[in-house]
């Protein structure tokens, strides 16, 4: 739903087989021309009368702002508000967890493990392993021989920042598993997502902790001229979700558009068709 940002039941999956940079290219591409890439934010000015965000030696000013700064990184104070931002809101960001997780993606020769456990989407390794399971992406679709991986806590503490490592740890797994695969002739290509160890993250997805939801929903309360996106703020039960991220950035926009021109239902000169997008009951 396109302004109360609810996913109605029967929505179907989709495995973007080009990587989620082809969904960004399609998102993007009206406004390609006016995005700033490789400038980072280092502060942000707001205040009734808009906003001034400094970033990569240059100053953007506009009405409002959307943030959809990572947990891991509105935590490390690595942009500035200025103002501080309230209480409320700096408690749910100090409150909030950012998940330690590092997905690992191979490309190999051949499909080496239906020869052992035929065509499965999914095995799992032993419990105590630093993989708890494999998935092969395209086992019932077009696509290369692939599987992919994560791996969670206690041991990305030991393994994050260390690509090595972490590559050497996948392959072991797999070496246990299927002694008789020579995995080194197999691989064709091996990239990992260190998220926890990525300064444009610092972390995975979020967490509240136990009896703290509430947080979700602290963080994702508008401070005009500052409006709040990201899958850390979805409070409908899709955060550490791509479509609960999408969902929260369709319902930023919509706050910043009726905050920009109040929502008239009777208005002729309104953008958007704001009746047909306001929510009913039954």
């Amino acid at each position: 739903d396109p302004i109360s940002g609810v996913s109605r039941p029967g929505n179907p999956n989709f495995l973007l087989i080009d990587g989620y940079g082809r969904l960004w290219e399609e998102l993007s591409r009206p406004i390609a021309d006016v995005i700033h890439l490789r400038t980072p934010v280092a502060a942000i000015d707001w205040s009734t009368d808009g906003v001034v965000v400094y970033a990569g030696g240059q100053e953007f000013k506009a009405r409002i702002a959307v943030v959809t700064l990572p947990v891991g990184v509105l935590q490390s104070g690595t942009v500035e508000f200025r103002p501080r931002l309230p209480e409320r809101k700096m408690a749910a960001i100090e409150g909030m967890r950012s998940g330690g997780l590092i997905k690992v993606i191979a490309e190999f020769r051949h499909p080496w493990w239906e020869d052992v456990l035929g065509r499965v989407g999914y095995f799992r390794s032993a419990p105590s392993s630093a993989f708890h399971g494999f998935f092969a992406p395209f086992w019932d679709r077009g696509g290369p021989p692939a599987l992919s991986t994560i791996m969670g806590s206690p041991h990305v503490k030991e393994a994050t920042g260390d690509s090595g490592r972490i590559r050497s740890l996948f392959l072991g797994v797999l070496g246990e598993m299927f002694p008789r695969v020579d995995l080194e002739s197999e691989l064709v290509s091996l990239d990992v997502a260190d998220w926890a160890s990525d300064p444009w993250s610092m972390g995975a997805q979020s967490s509240a902790p136990v009896g703290c939801s509430q947080m979700r929903a602290d963080l994702a309360a508008p401070t005009s001229p500052l409006f709040w996106a990201g899958e850390a703020v979805h409070t409908r039960g899709h955060a550490a979700c791509v479509h609960g991220a999408m969902e929260t950035g369709r319902r930023a926009a919509f706050e910043a558009l009726h905050t920009l021109r109040p929502m008239l239902a009777d208005d002729p000169e309104a953008r958007l068709d704001w009746w047909k997008y306001t929510p009913r009951m039954g």
